[in-house]
C-alpha cells in the first residue's frame, strides 16, 4: 500500500483534531508545551501543527520548533501582521537541554 504525501497530511491533521479535541473536552487544568521539530514527518504537517495548537488547544504554553516559530512570524509580516501579534500566538518558544553537552 502506497499513501502519497497529501493523504498522510490530511490523516495527520485529521488525528491531530481529534487528539486536541479531546483534550479540550477536559478540564484539565494542565499548561501544555507542544514538543515537535526534528521527527515531524512533514515540514508542512509542523507548521499546521504547531499553527493549530497554538489557535485551539487549551493550556497551550509554547512550543519547541524554531522552525515553526520562523515561519508563522513570516507568514505574520508578509500579511501585514505585527511581530507582537505573532508573539502573542507563539506564546512562549521552550526547549529542554536533552541533547546538549
Amino acid at each position: 500500500i502506497t499513501i502519497d504525501r497529501t493523504e498522510l497530511l490530511a490523516n495527520s491533521l485529521a488525528k491531530l483534531v481529534c487528539s486536541v479535541g479531546s483534550l479540550n473536552s477536559t478540564t484539565h487544568g494542565l499548561e501544555i508545551a507542544l514538543y515537535a521539530g526534528r521527527r515531524a514527518s512533514d515540514r508542512t504537517f509542523l507548521i499546521l501543527q504547531n499553527l493549530f495548537c497554538m489557535k485551539t488547544l487549551v493550556g497551550y504554553v509554547g512550543t519547541s520548533s524554531i522552525l515553526a516559530v520562523k515561519e508563522i512570524d513570516r507568514a505574520f509580516r508578509v500579511t501585514g501582521g505585527s511581530a507582537d501579534e505573532a508573539k502573542q500566538l507563539v506564546k512562549h518558544l521552550m526547549g529542554t537541554h536533552a541533547h546538549e553537552q
